[in-house]
């Protein structure tokens, strides 16, 4: 349901912060019901994606419009004036996320771009160029992850097997949309060597989308390890930023339209 609360929204490290004061401002939200039975498993679903370094349970009147005022469990922001800075909507959505929204529009024509320096036989700097545009693609997609599966950056309580960033990258993986697009716009499979890990194959396989994912993850590792770039072939990469606009842009689309259901 609609509803607002007297606060302010704040904005620190990429992260919406609710604080609360009486000054009249209101921030828009939505108030969640759960059915008694399923109260448990919604408030542990919110907690493994909400850090604690960020955000405490708080009590707070709000107000539904017509049907007046009712006390509500709000995630206040811990010590929320620290490093935050005033946001200018009054309320919060990653569809008008700078990265989501206009950052993935941007891709297509970086690819052009790179394309054309490319043909005109400048070989180095079309590679420079196109691993800036992945570098871009992949914070892309790590935002995205971390708005939806787990703004944390600590190890998930149910998988201490993997580092923070690979567990909300294979979250990715576990996504439907994720493993139909794979298929659909990857058409065949091929290899990297990690940098950082010579011994370790990474395969793109359009069947197995953790794989998939691993390997496109590989590609931006090794443009990030130091001294590895030039072993990134500009064929590979070109193929792979293609795929992975189309899937992302797609990805995304999907998560939206299923925000409004």
């Amino acid at each position: 349901s609609e509803c607002n609360a007297c606060g302010e929204l704040l904005i620190r490290d990429g992260i919406p912060i609710f604080n609360k004061n009486d000054y009249g401002n209101k921030v828009f939200g939505f108030l969640l019901e759960f059915n008694d039975d399923e109260s448990e498993q919604a408030y542990e679903q919110i907690v493994d994606l909400e850090p604690d370094l960020q955000y405490i349970w708080d009590t707070q009147a709000i107000n539904m419009n017509e049907l007046g005022q009712v006390e509500a469990n709000i995630l206040q922001g811990r010590n929320p004036t620290q490093g935050a800075e005033q946001f200018e909507e009054y309320y919060f959505s990653s569809r008008n996320d700078p990265l989501l929204h206009d950052g993935i529009q941007l891709i297509p024509d970086l690819i052009d771009e790179v394309e054309k320096i490319y043909v005109e036989g400048k070989d180095k700097i079309a590679l420079l160029r196109l691993q800036m545009a992945y570098m871009l693609l992949w914070t892309i997609l790590e935002r995205y992850a971390t708005l939806r599966y787990q703004i944390s950056m600590k190890k998930h309580k149910k998988d201490r097997t993997r580092s923070p960033v690979m567990y909300k990258i294979h979250k990715i993986a576990e996504d439907p949309a994720f493993a139909k697009n794979i298929k659909k716009y990857v058409k065949r499979s091929r290899s990297i060597v990690k940098a950082d890990e010579p011994e370790s194959k990474k395969t793109l396989d359009p069947e197995d989308p953790k794989k998939s994912i691993n390997y496109y993850y590989a590609m931006r590792s090794n443009i990030t390890h130091r001294g590895k770039a030039h072993y990134i072939y500009y064929r590979d990469l070109l193929l792979s930023i293609k795929e992975l606009y189309k899937i992302s842009k797609k990805i995304i689309r999907v998560a939206f339209k299923e925000s409004n259901t």
